[in-house]
């Protein structure tokens, strides 16, 4: 075992992770703004958020629908958003199933669909829709919400506070095992360049692996963010070929957004 170079990529891997957190996760000056007071909607009108007008940059009301049903021991939340002229604009979907043996078993969210169609009409649809998710996560007494996150849309969940899961682990011995392993990986994600991967590596007792979705959490981010840099608009990288990645919002992320909601209330 090339156990030295090992342990150099291992430290080089928690520096680079690390930043790459630092500079991303919940770094969303969206996600502030919808939280501050001119934001909060305070009306009577029930099922309505504001978001940010592009047109005017003030707060606009928009309004949403639960199309939702109970399936047996599965309940599917369903959110239609609408702006103020009935026009769909968007929608998040999840679910959560009760275990009723034993009695008092935990509740757990399933990850669902969310889409945002009028981007070019409003800011922080995605926001509020990730709110709703996150309060019905507070009213079952679930603080973990995972989520299938398509590959182009990696930097934004990252800035919502969703992180990779790191389950999906490749044991390596040497430096041809790693790059063995990284041009798998490169492969499946054809759209990305190569200088955006980086192997993102940990160490279980003294075994060390390659961490699938950190390392492609950082590769998407960095493309994403080089593609906006060059003038790519987020259509266009939506249309990327990237891998997706498993995530959740848990721990300290999660309890940030717990802390936004009940302050705003």
């Amino acid at each position: 075992m090339e156990v030295k170079y090992l342990e150099n990529l291992l430290t080089n891997s928690q520096k680079t992770y690390e930043l790459f957190k630092k500079g991303n996760v919940l770094n969303s000056s969206t996600l502030k703004e919808m939280f501050t007071p001119k934001y909060i909607y305070k009306g009577d009108t029930p099922n309505t958020v504001l978001v940010k007008s592009l047109k005017t940059n003030k707060p606009v009301k928009v309004f949403w629908k639960d199309k939702g049903k109970q399936h047996g021991e599965q309940r599917l939340y369903d959110y239609w958003f609408y702006d103020k002229n009935n026009q769909y604009i968007g929608e998040k979907s999840f679910c959560i199933e009760s275990f009723p043996v034993p009695p008092g078993a935990e509740k757990e969210m399933i990850a669902g669909y969310m889409s945002s169609d009028a981007n070019d009409m409003y800011i922080g649809l995605g926001v509020r829709e990730e709110e709703l998710q996150v309060k019905k996560a507070l009213e079952n007494d679930i603080n973990i919400i995972p989520r299938s996150a398509l590959g182009p849309a990696t930097l934004y969940h990252i800035k919502m506070g969703y992180l990779p899961k790191t389950d999906d682990l490749l044991e390596v011995q040497s430096e041809n095992e790693v790059n063995f392993h990284m041009n798998g990986i490169r492969r499946k994600s054809p759209d990305i360049r190569e200088k955006n991967f980086t192997p993102i590596i940990t160490k279980e007792g003294d075994k060390y692996y390659i961490d699938v979705n950190l390392t492609q959490a950082v590769a998407n981010v960095k493309e994403i963010k080089d593609r906006l840099a060059e003038g790519e608009t987020k259509k266009e990288i939506g249309n990327l070929d990237m891998e997706g990645i498993p995530m959740s919002l848990s721990g300290k992320e999660f309890e940030y957004w717990k802390n936004l909601i009940i302050n705003s209330n």
